[in-house]
């Protein structure tokens, strides 16, 4: 058998892509062992920093976008085969297109890091650092990007790393995680490597620096406390159908004090089973109960009422009786309550074009409206029809083809708060919901529907990414999904209720609207952006003081390229 140190460059760099992929894939919600995250990027980095040619930088990218999406996505199997209905052989294929779908940025990254450290050497691994992260939020603003995988994502749990979101989104999460691996590397290479050893314990200094001011800044501001009360009402026995726990009875009962003016009090319903829920609207049944524990929420103080994406049933102007009787609902409440509601409405009162929408509504009728704008490709849309033929009937169905895209997104004002609402998947578009706290959006609320998710780490993924906007913003976020998982969310990411997959019932919340404004959701991704172009700049017109061609065996063993600055 062949050992590693007798591979040709490119099959190692091939290799250190796969294993770096697959231990950020670990790091993810899907296994969910964040601490992977700190050493996964070695393996891939070290072989960069040999200088490899820009193919075998190419190749290494291209595996490590490759593991890194079909293991943190792995979820898309159980869509494809279980709700879509789709053979092995059909169900493969689809699902190597979705992972494929970002890996140009990986591809683009892994070429020019092999061009910038055979240029630089250990200097270009500050660079990649840099433009690791920047590569993501391009992928983000694009459609067809599957804004999905971010290594920041994994340090949902650890409130002084997830801070540093305030900054920079999470990008700003994934920089510090690629500064350490980039640290470790370059103290290796300083270990290893004889020539170009100084630098490369320059870069290792450096990039531990920067990484000890962000944590520090993490580490402050996390202290934060939200001022917070949360009470989850779940479906008990058919004697006890709506069991309220003890320790909620006397915040709830209590009636409305001197503070009002800064808390609000909210009602998340959870009514569907996963069995009852497809990417049509609900039916009767679910409506029903959700009706019954709207009267319960309301008629315990609740000022605002959730309810998730397709909640409603039908469209708003096919079946315009439940919105008649959620008015009515409204009116009876003692606090004079506003709900928001997910529902599809006609673009053109002919049911041939859809909007999935947020409805802000009071006694009187509608308040505000938003649209979802970023329609998931394949589920409400097909990107290439004549190419993807066959999604249209298996996926899709005759609700998803019919979806039109919203405007910009917007506010909507409520008598008590100003809302910021988005669509089920808008929650993974980070300057979607940076764009709502710079409109004023004291309140964030994602309403969607994991349904179809099922029996996958789908779910709980998704509702990672509404953890982190929280912080990015440092706004609640309620998020009401119609069968789990429905969550109250506070400015720290830290859940303080939920309602699981299948668990039927009330999240109530008492949260004061205060809120303070982050330099990421000031001036987003631009931060980001600038040190990403100097860096590009840097790396392409600065000049080595001592230049060493590599060999046509670069990286072997005893055949170093050597570092240096200018």
């Amino acid at each position: 058998m062949t050992s590693p140190a007798r591979w040709s460059p490119a099959a190692r760099c091939l290799a250190a892509g796969a294993l770096s992929g697959l231990l950020m894939a670990v790091a993810l919600p899907a296994i969910d062992v964040p601490m992977v995250a700190w050493i996964a990027l070695v393996p891939w980095l070290w072989e960069l920093a040999k200088g490899p040619t820009v193919r075998q930088g190419f190749l290494s990218g291209f595996s490590y976008g490759l593991f890194l999406h079909l293991f943190s996505c792995a979820f898309l199997w159980t869509v494809l085969t279980r709700h879509a209905g789709m053979g092995p052989a059909l169900a493969s294929a689809s699902f190597v297109v979705a992972a494929l779908a970002g890996l140009p940025f990986q591809v683009l990254i892994g070429a020019f890091g092999a061009w910038s450290c055979r240029r630089h050497g250990a200097v270009g691994l500050l660079g990649l650092a840099v433009l690791l992260p920047a590569s993501d939020a391009i992928r983000a603003r694009m459609t067809t990007g599957f804004p999905w995988a971010f290594p920041g994502m994994s340090q949902a749990d650890h409130p002084a790393v997830l801070a540093v979101a305030e900054l920079g989104g999470v990008h700003a999460v994934s920089l510090v995680i690629f500064l350490v691996n980039a640290c470790w590397v370059a103290c290796l290479r300083a270990h290893r490597v004889t020539e170009g050893r100084t630098v490369s314990l320059r870069v290792g200094m450096a990039a531990a620096a920067i990484t000890l001011v962000l944590l520090t800044f993490g580490v402050v501001v996390s202290r934060d406390h939200s001022q917070a009360e949360v009470v989850a009402w779940r479906i008990g026995t058919e004697s006890d159908p709506l069991a309220e726990p003890r320790e909620g009875r006397a915040a709830w009962s209590s009636p409305p004090d001197s503070r009002r003016d800064e808390r609000l009090r909210a009602a998340l319903v959870q009514a569907a089973l996963p069995g009852e829920v497809s990417l049509g609207p609900s039916r009767g049944s679910s409506l029903s109960l959700q009706l019954d524990l709207s009267r319960r929420a309301l008629g315990a103080g609740a000022e605002l009422l959730v309810w998730s994406e397709s909640a409603y049933p039908g469209t708003i102007g096919s079946n315009p009786r439940p919105l008649r009787i959620l008015r009515k609902l409204l009116a009876d409440s003692p606090a004079g309550a506003e709900a928001v509601i997910g529902a599809l409405v006609e673009v053109d009162g002919s049911g041939r074009r859809l909007h999935n929408s947020v409805l802000l509504l009071d006694r009187t009728g509608m308040l505000g409206r938003h649209d979802k704008d970023y329609l998931v490709p394949f589920g409400e849309y097909l990107p290439a029809p004549w190419l993807f033929f066959w999604v249209e009937q298996r996926i899709t169905g005759a609700v998803g083809t019919r979806m039109v895209r919203g405007g910009p997104p917007g506010t909507m004002q409520g008598a008590r708060v100003r809302l910021g609402a988005t669509v089920c998947y808008e929650a993974v578009v980070p300057q979607m919901t940076a764009s709502l706290a710079r409109q004023g959006a004291q309140l964030l609320i994602n309403v969607s529907n994991d349904g179809w998710y099922h029996g996958s780490t789908a779910a709980e993924q998704h509702l990672r990414f509404s953890r982190v906007r929280a912080v990015e913003t440092q706004r609640f976020v309620l998020r009401s999904a119609h069968s789990g998982i429905t969550a109250v969310i506070d400015p720290r990411g830290r859940i303080l209720g939920r309602l699981e997959e299948g668990e039927r019932g009330v999240l109530l919340v008492d949260m004061p609207t205060e809120v303070r404004d982050t330099l990421y959701s000031r001036v987003g991704d631009l931060p980001l952006a600038l040190l990403s172009l100097a860096s590009v700049l840097m790396l392409t017109w600065w000049r080595r003081s001592s230049v060493e061609t590599p060999s046509a065996t670069e990286g072997e063993p005893g055949e170093p390229v050597s570092d240096g600055l200018a």
